[in-house]
Order: C-alpha cells, then sequence, then structure tokens
C-alpha cells in the first residue's frame, strides 16, 4: 500500500530546507504559491535570504514584428541560470521603467501616468494623478498581502516627494520646507 504525503502540512524545517536549496527568484515564487503554509515558510526564509541575486530586466531580440509599433519584448533574465523568463507586460506604450519594492515595477506611459506592475503575479495597479520626471517609487508593504494598507512613496521633479495611501485618489507633495519641519519631528520622536 502506497502512503500518501499531505504536502500541505510538511514541517517547516523539511520546508525551509527545500527552500534554502532553490536558488532563483522564480523558484521561490513558484514554491511560495503552493499552498498556505508553503507561503509562510517563504515569506519568513525571504527575509533572511540576501545572498541571491537580483533578476534584471532586459530587452530582447526574440520580439515578433507586433512588437515594433508598441514595446519592446522585455525579460527578465536570471544571472546564475542564464534563462530568460518572459514577461507578459501591458499594452501600454512604457517610456520609463523604475524599480520600486515588494516585486514591483513601476512603470510610466507616454501620457506620464504611473501604473504598478508586479510581473512574477501579473497585477497591476494603477496610480493617478501623474507626477513629472519620476525617479524613484517605494512601497510601504506589498499590496497584495495588504490591499488596504499600504503606502507609496514617490521621489519626482529632482528631489520633490510624495506619498499617497492605498485608496487616496491624490498625492500628498511635500514641498522642501515641509519635508524638512518632518524630518525634524522625526528625529526629535527617536
Amino acid at each position: 500500500m502506497r502512503k500518501v504525503v499531505d504536502w500541505d502540512n510538511l514541517e517547516e524545517l523539511t520546508l525551509g530546507l527545500v527552500l534554502d536549496k532553490l536558488e532563483e527568484h522564480i523558484d521561490h515564487v513558484r514554491f511560495a504559491v503552493v499552498c498556505k503554509t508553503w507561503l509562510s515558510v517563504a515569506k519568513l526564509n525571504h527575509q533572511f535570504r540576501s545572498n541571491i541575486p537580483p533578476m534584471l530586466m532586459i530587452l530582447t531580440d526574440k520580439g515578433s514584428q507586433r512588437h515594433k509599433n508598441t514595446n519592446e519584448k522585455r525579460s527578465l533574465y536570471s544571472i546564475l541560470s542564464h534563462k530568460e523568463y518572459p514577461i507578459p507586460f501591458l499594452s501600454m506604450k512604457i517610456t520609463m521603467c523604475r524599480g520600486s519594492s515588494f516585486g514591483w515595477i513601476s512603470l510610466v506611459d507616454d501620457n506620464d501616468v504611473i501604473t504598478l506592475f508586479n510581473p512574477f503575479k501579473c497585477s497591476t495597479i494603477p496610480i493617478l494623478p501623474h507626477l513629472t520626471y519620476l525617479y524613484k517609487v517605494t512601497l510601504s508593504a506589498d499590496p497584495i498581502t495588504s490591499p488596504n494598507d499600504y503606502v507609496i512613496a514617490a521621489i519626482y521633479s529632482f528631489g520633490c516627494l510624495a506619498f499617497k495611501t492605498a485608496n487616496q485618489p491624490f498625492w500628498i507633495r511635500l514641498t522642501k520646507m515641509s519635508f524638512l519641519s518632518m524630518m525634524l519631528y522625526f528625529i526629535k520622536a527617536c
């Protein structure tokens, strides 16, 4: 008689050992989507995994004729395995692509509309209104795991700072004076 293995309830130690053997970010994502238990182990171990080099976003020359008038075809490139993983990008015309946090990428289209895109989970979050000369976008939490409880911070226009909460339709823009007073407040609070 064959023994049936309950893959959902493997011990955390066993799952941690399996996860340690995975070298690619994409393999960690695949591991995490098996079930809730595996996701929690992946989240716990992800905090301690700093030895995995990041994947690079590259333009590929494998684009077909239909991509010539829209976007170039992009892929994630793994340095460890020398493999390309195609990204199912949106149909928008991307003029700028900036890294963000928690696996999200900030994309700017030709109308200066900013969209957050997670290539691993094929999720998008439109952010309006636009910011000119976007430099960096970062998140306080992952919008998938905390859909109503995250803050987006953006640096734009040569050192200006703006914030936006999850359900807020507008940016809170900080002037240089309000930014300095906010920094002094946090320094005094610490």
